[in-house]
């Protein structure tokens, strides 16, 4: 088969290409079928100029209609898809905005609430489950223990933006009908300052985690010494031998033998846990 490209660029031309220069097939043409180009990938019906003739418009729209209508289908996908990157943009802007409002109001609100003089030495153990792992994320549950296991606070939350987390979801079993009735993070304030405050340590897993989205609902943190029982934990095994930077709170709990009371990822089981391995961590330090 004769490759296109071998002959002088007006000696052949496909229907279309004739349809673009004003010209319709005759009825009796034949053409040949050529390759586009050396590549001898593409094949196409290719015509002389001995087969065309000045086409009408009606011969010309039935060939050139079909790739209008294709560059207008493009063409409004196009603007479709930059309408919907311009939507989701100002929904991003919005939720940030909101987000940041919301902050604001709640520590004010926190600000405001009598706090108590901090004693000595005395301990809390922290652990949350959240939408995702980003600042836009929201908190899903809030748990809190004493040095001693006793529970101190334990409550699923109501996020103000978040409607669905399926990934998250797929870790912590929480689900939108979960929370639906929970209370907002507002609602929570009073108790969490009340027991926030009057403590001086605070114990966690991956701590600084926790304490971000904590910190992003006003509850007072500055105040604390912060304990990470997973940094503790990843010191040991480099000590021993290891290269690690970081390790799973079910790593840790293998370790040293935990046996849990509850599902692993919920806080209240995981803050328990924590405490059982800050524990253990004293032991042998």
């Amino acid at each position: 088969m004769e490759v296109r490209t071998d002959f002088p660029s007006s000696m052949y031309h496909t229907k279309l290409q004739w349809a673009q220069l004003g010209k319709a097939l005759n009825a009796d043409a034949v053409g040949i079928e050529m390759w586009v180009n050396s590549c001898q990938i593409n094949s196409a019906i290719f015509y002389t100029v001995d087969e065309v003739h000045n086409g009408t418009q009606t011969e010309l729209d039935e060939v050139l209609e079909p790739l209008r209508k294709k560059a207008e289908a493009s063409r409004v996908a196009r603007l479709r898809e930059k309408e919907e990157r311009l939507i989701a943009r100002e929904k991003r802007i919005s939720d940030s905005a909101q987000q940041r409002g919301i902050k604001k109001v709640l520590s004010l609100l926190a600000a405001a609430m009598p706090q108590a003089a901090v004693p000595e030495a005395q301990a809390i153990v922290i652990d949350t489950e959240t939408t995702g792992l980003t600042d836009s994320d929201e908190l899903l549950q809030i748990s809190v223990i004493d040095d001693a296991g006793t529970v101190l606070f334990d409550s699923l939350v109501r996020p103000y933006f978040h409607t669905e987390w399926p990934e998250a979801q797929k870790v912590n079993g929480i689900t939108p009908e979960m929370v639906a009735g929970a209370p907002y993070p507002h609602e929570l304030l009073p108790q969490l300052v009340e027991i926030f405050s009057e403590m001086s340590v605070c114990i966690g897993y991956n701590t600084s985690f926790d304490l971000g989205f904590l910190d992003r609902i006003g509850i007072p943190t500055e105040h604390l010494t912060v304990i990470d029982v997973m940094q503790m934990f990843v010191d040991y095994l480099n000590a021993n031998g290891g290269t690690r930077r970081r390790a799973s709170l079910s790593t840790c709990t293998k370790h040293f033998d935990y046996q849990w009371e509850g599902a692993a990822h919920n806080s209240l089981a995981d803050a328990k846990a924590t405490l059982y391995c800050y524990n253990m961590m004293k032991i042998i330090k």
